[in-house]
């Protein structure tokens, strides 16, 4: 069963815990906190804030969000408040072409994509650096495995031409090899 959000749009779809409680999203993309049984709106400072998708906290006081038309947000009070993230301005307005769906954090850097799955970004707090990787594909669900793979190898961000395409055939071709060991 689910909870139903505070204000009734319907089901958390999306949440992290902290060591106080949690922090959701529901179905209609907005935060909320949880703690000590009682579910509050978190607080969005950012005006220009859209429908919230994703939400991972990396420590007991910083998370981030992400969600359509490129709203990329941050906490430091454990999810109490939400603020834009320090993206550089040049970089602003080609995310707001996105509606976030995937989000990996670390401490160091988080990433991030979704519709259209023409790009994986990567962006480290520390220096407010955004990098924005072509994907080779317009598929969310191959940038969702590029910023998977990005993140859990701390690799480079890669180029559009080292960039898989999701084959749905691979697991096939491995059933159909084992079928082969019982002859």
């Amino acid at each position: 069963s689910s909870i139903a959000s505070k204000n009734g749009t319907g089901d958390f779809v999306d949440g992290d815990r902290t060591t106080s409680g949690y922090i959701t999203v529901d179905s209609a993309g907005q935060l909320f906190r949880i703690q000590n049984s009682k579910t509050e709106p978190a607080v969005i400072l950012d005006r220009a804030a859209r429908s919230i998708r994703k939400v991972r906290m990396v420590d007991v006081r910083t998370g981030w969000a992400v969600g359509d038309a490129g709203t990329v947000l941050t906490t430091s009070d454990g999810g109490q408040s939400w603020r834009a993230a320090a993206i550089p301005d040049e970089m602003r307005e080609t995310l707001t072409a996105f509606d976030f769906h995937s989000l990996k954090v670390t401490p160091q850097r988080i990433c991030f994509a979704g519709i259209p799955g023409t790009h994986v970004f990567s962006f480290e707090p520390a220096t407010s650096k955004l990098e924005a990787a072509p994907t080779a594909t317009s598929t969310a669900l191959a940038a969702a495995k590029a910023a998977r793979e990005r993140v859990v190898h701390h690799a480079p961000v890669p180029a559009a031409d080292e960039v898989d395409e999701f084959d749905e055939d691979e697991d096939e071709e491995e059933d159909d090899l084992d079928d082969d060991d019982d002859d």
